[in-house]
């Protein structure tokens, strides 16, 4: 396997080298974390900017909304000699930055376009850059181990405007030898007021601090170079889908219910409160809604208009956790987030 190519991994910056190699996933046991007072500056933020903030290196892959396949990569980006070849790529690789503030939590997200070789001086990429869970003195939606949710409060009126909602999943690994760095996965969901555009999973490990904290003036460029992440090689989802009974029985170890509370706040949204988990609903999804996505870990996501115009937006992994979003006549209702 190549070395890691991360130039935060470099001996000249005194930054440790991480093992890449992988073992069986370990299911946490979250069950006790407890999240009380999550604004900015509270313990519960900096446990969880501490958790969630460096840099990350991983695989991107967008699936069919609908039968959960992986989508191959656009010919427009795809060298001809893949083609030739007859290899059809679903995945990108990413290059991920997390880095927490005293204005939320910024996601500058770099996805690589595919080359043919080792080309870490000529690289191309698409580039997101977003600041989530903003505002001081509301609740966040976080957990300590580095989940959130994010998205907005209220939903566009123009049925086509497009609005990006994303939550990440932390899965936990270790070897015999040592723990590796955290990995999660962020789902992305693409939709408009008609239904889903695509839903994209980014499988990714930290493999340093976030540049800031490493003194560096700003984020290095990715490079086609680094280590990959094979995780992502099935491409079909599980023919037997996902169990919704099973995913409802996980409502003992929900940690964090977010409902709406009184008044706004400075952003004009709807303030969200936590609430006690006896008032936590199960998955509010049946089977029938709920899509298996092809790859590791038993990924699913689910996103469901009703005819009461309720929105129900949830992703997950069978054995890690799953987070949910429900809007009810546009605007957020409650968000749920369950780690196993």
């Amino acid at each position: 396997m190549p070395a890691t190519r991360s130039a935060f991994n470099n001996a000249r910056r005194g930054l440790p080298i991480h093992s890449r190699r992988r073992a069986h996933a370990r299911c946490s046991n979250n069950a006790a974390l407890s999240v009380k007072t999550t604004e900015i500056g509270s313990t519960a933020w900096v446990e969880f900017a501490t958790k969630a903030s460096g840099e990350y290196e991983g695989q991107a892959v967008r699936f069919d909304p609908n039968s959960g396949a992986a989508l191959p990569l656009d010919d427009s980006i795809v060298p001809d000699a893949y083609r030739e070849w007859g290899v059809e790529l679903v995945d990108r690789q990413a290059n991920s930055h997390s880095i927490a503030s005293d204005d939320g939590i910024r996601l500058l997200t770099r996805l690589v376009y595919p080359a043919v070789g080792c080309e870490a001086d000529a690289v191309s990429f698409d580039s997101t850059d977003r600041t989530v869970l903003r505002g001081h003195n509301e609740a966040k939606t976080i957990l300590p181990n580095g989940a959130f949710s994010a998205g907005c409060r209220i939903l566009p009126e123009d049925a086509f405007t497009k609005m990006l909602m994303e939550c990440a999943i932390p899965v936990s690994y270790s070897t015999d030898e040592e723990p590796e760095e955290p990995v999660r996965y962020r789902f992305r969901h693409q939709l408009n007021g008609r239904g889903v555009l695509y839903v994209e999973v980014i499988a990714e490990q930290r493999v340093a601090a976030d540049y800031k904290s490493a003194n560096l003036a700003e984020p290095l460029p990715p490079s086609t170079c680094c280590a990959p992440y094979p995780e992502w090689a099935p491409k079909e989802p599980p023919s037997d889908g996902v169990d919704a009974d099973a995913l409802s029985t996980a409502s003992a170890y929900l940690t964090g219910y977010w409902h709406l509370g009184d008044g706004e706040n400075e952003l004009g949204e709807p303030i969200l409160m936590l609430a006690g988990t006896h008032d936590v609903p199960t998955c509010p999804m049946s089977s029938e809604h709920l899509v298996a996505l092809g790859g590791p870990h038993n990924a699913f996501h689910g996103v469901h208009y009703e005819d009461d115009d309720t929105l129900h937006v949830v992703a997950g992994l069978e054995s890690h956790g799953w987070v949910s979003r429900k809007y009810t006549k546009g605007r957020l209702e409650h968000i749920c987030m369950c780690a196993y």
